[in-house]
């Protein structure tokens, strides 16, 4: 059988014959037995591994150059075990362990050459009578990644010979998705966890485990039964789907795809055990076998939105940038070796190679340093601030400074560019801890959402969730007696720390009599019950039915507590003035999500106060105060004891709370002496010596 090499160079060509004197040495004849010592040999090599550096403290451990220079001309101990298991198959064509052994080299490899050579093997083992089960599986995983459209027979020939079922799903799961035919992949993945098997859920899990967090590691290694296995792994995919705000088939699908590209694009050709410089990605053995840099973090966070790279630098770089609800990052790779192999660091400069700062000021240094930095700036303006604090010392350097000011100007610099490295060095740290996925929602559909909590059942918190789409965003479809508008909402709020997750989704129809223009919103409301806590994400996504228009928002959500004896408050709920549309225990609002009212409205302000006791008497003061500041006027009145707020109410009321211990208050509020502008109102309310505040921000247009 032939099989491709790696030859690096000429001169690592010439020093791996020497290291390997023989290597071209012809094999003995096949005698008896010789397959089985062939074989034996292959496994021998396989469980030794690879060479190691010996060095102090194990400083070297991770850097595998024998191994490289070994692999450069096929003595590498996978090439070693290869050749064996090719002795193997050529003395017994139907020896189904090295045949095995072949498939799984090529499998982790992906290379065309000993992937073919491996079918090759597979099809002369299966072609014995009784060919176990195994070679069945291995020639579909061999013929998935060659892309053969015969691996559903091959599936079909295992599940015949007395494969294990949950094991098929898994192999045609895996087929379906290599095929881009994503919903026959879903079913058959979620079908093989169904009575799933322990050959099974090892499979499943090792597909996931790139992207498993510490704490599910943890979590997966206290399990103790198949079937605790299998309902894990549903959940962890709930989990996923859950964050992204799609469903569990689309999530899972994703994955494949990334898996996928990344062994296609971002193989490695060393045997380095791992690329990722990040400490905590260290610490955490966050790699993945076969993938360099760029290989791990396209599977943690898919295709980038955008890819930086200069041209002017030292060294082949990239950047890759990604959009994310919430707001975006970045990641810098640099190819220290001049490969095709990226390695992960925290500062794009890396791209310069070895340097010293003192030499940075000269012209050709600067300049590839402004241009690393400035093609970066449009996607992180903290890269911008750096390159002018280049120009800048570079234009003192050549004004004749003292020596003590231009060593303080390039001390200065040399600390802003450390403590910028530092931050984007965290960035990278929260990049590499999670994994994400933001689905392709087609063209923006801008949207307004704003939340609202109140005291739920049981100890746990209402969140109410009020959306308004603007009429000008959408495309209405003709109806009988008008238009009409589909629109799907979905709103994922996640417990980062717990797992848990909660959703509310809604698909509607809206009808109108005529197409809506500017300044007319299509309104929602979707509300869910959870515990309060302040670790959790959100995720809210509006999609245009009929067509691909879609916009997601998100990030980081406290959600407050409400139980206890203690007097409490709600959010505050600025609704219209005469507006309906959502009601609570009897209270009927037009919610508002933009909060902004036209000047001289008078609108609806709503909110619950907890735990007040019957009858006691409680103080309220409502303040509307101007978020620009109260300029020269406000500070005179204040120096004078007077309120700058153009709207200061107070009252003292007595309480009615209900038996559950709710109060419910509807206040007006007249707008009339506002101007345009932003502004913030303020509740207090005081009684029984305890005092509670919430506030919340609105504009007032023209």
């Amino acid at each position: 059988m032939s099989r491709s090499r790696s030859w690096r160079s000429g001169a690592i060509a010439l020093v791996g014959l020497a290291l390997a004197p023989g290597v071209l040495a012809a094999q003995a004849p096949c005698g008896a037995g010789a397959a089985e010592a062939a074989y034996r040999r292959g496994k021998e090599i396989l469980a030794h591994g690879e060479a190691k550096i010996p060095s102090p403290w194990g400083i070297l451990n991770f850097l595998t150059i024998w191994e490289d220079l070994r692999g450069a001309v096929g003595k590498d101990y996978l090439s070693r075990a290869r050749d064996a298991f090719d002795r193997a198959v050529a003395c017994d064509s139907t020896h189904a362990g090295a045949a095995s052994e072949l498939a799984a080299l090529a499998v982790a490899s992906r290379e065309g050459d000993a992937l073919r050579d491996a079918a090759a093997a597979l099809r002369a083992a299966t072609a014995a009578p009784g060919a176990p089960a195994e070679l069945w599986l291995w020639r579909s995983r061999v013929a998935g990644a060659l892309g053969d459209t015969a691996v559903g027979g091959y599936i079909a020939r295992y599940r015949a010979a007395g494969g294990d079922a949950a094991m098929a799903h898994l192999l045609a799961a895996r087929a379906a998705f290599e095929a881009g035919r994503d919903s026959a992949g879903v079913r058959q993945y979620l079908a093989g966890l169904d009575g799933p098997s322990k050959l099974a859920v090892e499979a499943y899990y090792e597909d996931l485990s790139p992207i498993a967090r510490e704490a599910e590691r943890a979590e997966w290694g206290a399990l103790d039964t198949d079937s605790a296995r299998g309902e894990w792994i549903r959940r962890f995919w709930a989990r996923r789907a859950a964050e992204s705000g799609v469903g569990v088939g689309e999530r899972v699908a994703e994955h494949y795809h990334r898996l996928r590209v990344a062994l296609e694009r971002y193989r490695r050709t060393s045997r380095r055990e791992a690329n990722i410089t990040d400490p905590e990605a260290i610490r955490l053995q966050y790699h993945v076998d076969g993938l360099d840099d760029r290989g791990v973090i396209y599977l943690l966070h898919g295709a980038p939105d955008t890819i930086i790279r200069t041209v002017a630098a030292t060294l082949p770089n990239e950047s890759w940038y990604y959009r994310r609800p919430g707001g975006g990052f970045m990641l810098h790779f640099v190819s220290p070796n001049r490969t095709s192999e990226f390695m992960l660091f925290p500062d794009p400069l890396r791209a310069l190679g070895p340097r010293l700062q003192d030499t940075c000021l000269s012209d050709q240094c600067v300049d590839r340093v402004l241009a690393i930095l400035e093609d970066r700036a449009p996607f992180e303006p903290r890269f911008g601030q750096l390159a002018a604090r280049y120009r800048r010392t570079v234009m003192l350097s050549k004004n004749e400074p003292t020596p003590q000011e231009l060593e303080a100007a390039v001390r200065d610099l040399g600390l802003a560019e450390q403590t910028l490295a530092a931050d984007v060095a965290q960035a990278t740290t929260r990049a590499l801890s999670r994994d994400s996925f933001t689905p392709d929602l087609g063209a923006p559909l801008p949207f307004y959402y704003d939340t609202y909590a109140f005291r739920g059942d049981g100890g746990r918190t209402d969140l109410v969730v009020a959306l308004a789409v603007p009429g000008r965003e959408l495309e209405a479809s003709p109806g009988e007696s008008g238009v009409l508008y589909g629109l799907n909402m979905d709103v994922v709020v996640t417990d980062t720390a717990a797992g848990r997750s909660f959703r509310a989704d809604s698909q509607r129809v809206y009808r109108a009599a005529q197409a809506l223009g500017a300044g007319e919103n299509l309104r929602a409301v979707l509300e869910l019950e959870l515990p309060p806590g302040k670790g959790y994400s959100h995720h809210v996504a509006v999609r245009a039915a009929g067509r691909k228009a879609g916009t997601a928002y998100g990030g980081p959500l406290g959600v407050d507590a409400f139980s206890g004896d203690t007097l409490m408050m709600s959010d505050l709920v600025l609704a219209e003035g005469a507006g309906k549309g959502w009601k609570r225990d009897g209270v009927d609002l037009g919610l508002v999500p933009p909060r902004q009212f036209p000047q001289g409205a008078v609108i609806t302000l709503f909110y619950e106060v907890y735990n007040a006791k019957p009858e006691s008497e409680f103080r309220t003061t409502l303040r509307v105060v101007p978020m620009a500041g109260s300029g020269l006027g406000g500070a005179l009145k204040k120096l004078f004891g007077k309120d700058p707020a153009p709207i200061s109410l107070s009252f003292t009321e007595q309480a009615h709370p209900s038996a559950a211990g709710v109060m419910q208050v509807v206040r007006r509020v007249d707008l009339r002496t506002l101007e345009p502008g932003t502004y913030r109102i303020e509740v207090t309310t005081t009684g029984g010596g305890a005092e509670v505040r919430r506030s919340r921000e609105f504009a007032v247009i023209k």
